[in-house]
């Protein structure tokens, strides 16, 4: 619904313009639509708590906690 009224108010007027008016279209609908959703909610922001096991890897001077290396292998995959 919202994409909707996006596409009718923002987007289809601009039918006809130069590429980048719509890409500037698309920069402030994007901030637009930013800004409203934040005004819904908190704005503070939440981190996840982790209950994982806290223990770290350690090599030399390199530590890497489990939690940092299950990112780096979700990355990598």
């Amino acid at each position: 619904m919202i994409a909707y009224f996006l596409e009718l108010i923002a987007y289809r007027p601009l039918r006809g313009a130069p590429r980048l008016v719509p890409l500037i279209t698309a920069i402030g609908a994007s901030f637009f639509l930013q800004y409203v959703f934040r005004g819904f909610t908190d704005p503070a922001f939440k981190p996840i708590p982790w209950s994982g096991p806290g223990r770290s890897l350690e090599r030399r001077s390199l530590r890497i906690l489990k939690y940092q290396a299950l990112v780096i292998v979700a990355a990598a995959s």
